[in-house]
């Protein structure tokens, strides 16, 4: 029987393959995160601007439509060239997420700014908590890497809150403490998903190799017979 042979048999070697696979289905999801991107804002522009509580140009709606085309873009190239959206896909979440979220959450600014303080956080928390919920759901990177991307986000609209509102202590522990289970609840999901799928692919090829190994060790093992001595009066032929 023909032993079996072991596919990338080293951690690094079987580390990087899964990291390749996947991240491949990702280009997908970062794709339909550039719908979410693209399409989101644009309905909440269409409804503002409708409903005639915006214009249909400037402040906040401005900032909506500049998000249209650079998402849609985004989502025809992760579906056109997913090769390409593979491998970038770190450079390319990780700017996805921190240009996002932070567009959204200044237009949210500017859509709330004359109204009273708690209007202002409740439009940056509904946003940052939807943003963070859509990053997570949909990334392809560890949960390590995908809580930074998104904390930082994060926590540049709360220094800009700081500065700039000076809210009291009490309304920034109420945000931060509903962004804090958000977040962890979403990196538990993530490393949790991202562990399960690591572990279904290594195991077959961990199993492999120690077959295989078994396999060689077994074959080295078995006693060599000798070969006969040709009997007396026989024929060499």
């Amino acid at each position: 029987m023909t032993p079996l042979q072991p596919v990338g048999n080293s951690a690094d070697e079987l580390q990087a393959e899964f990291r390749t696979l996947y991240r491949a289905p990702g280009a997908r999801n970062l794709g339909v995160v550039g719908l979410f991107a693209g399409f989101g804002p644009l309905a909440f522009y269409l409804v503002d601007a409708i409903s005639s509580e915006q214009p249909w140009i400037g402040g906040a709606q401005t900032l909506r439509l500049s998000l249209v085309v650079p998402y849609l873009a985004l989502s025809a190239l992760c579906w056109l060239r997913p090769q390409v959206a593979t491998r970038n896909y770190a450079w390319l979440f990780g700017a996805t997420c921190i240009v996002f979220m932070t567009v959204a959450c200044a237009a949210s600014y500017i859509r709330h700014k004359d109204e009273s303080l708690p209007e202002i956080l409740r439009g940056l928390d509904v946003t940052l908590i939807l943003s963070t919920v859509v990053m997570f759901g949909f990334s392809r990177l560890s949960a390590r890497w995908t809580a930074m991307i998104v904390g930082i986000s994060i926590a540049e609209t709360l220094i800009f809150l700081v500065v700039y509102e000076a809210p009291s202590v009490a309304q920034m522990s109420r945000v931060i403490l509903q962004l804090f289970i958000v977040g962890v609840c979403c990196f538990l999901l993530r490393r949790g998903s991202s562990g399960a799928s690591g572990a279904s692919f290594s195991l077959p090829r961990r199993t492999c190799v120690a077959t295989s190994t078994r396999q060689s060790s077994s074959a080295r093992s078995l006693p060599r017979r000798k070969p006969m001595p040709p009997s007396r009066g026989s024929s060499p032929i």
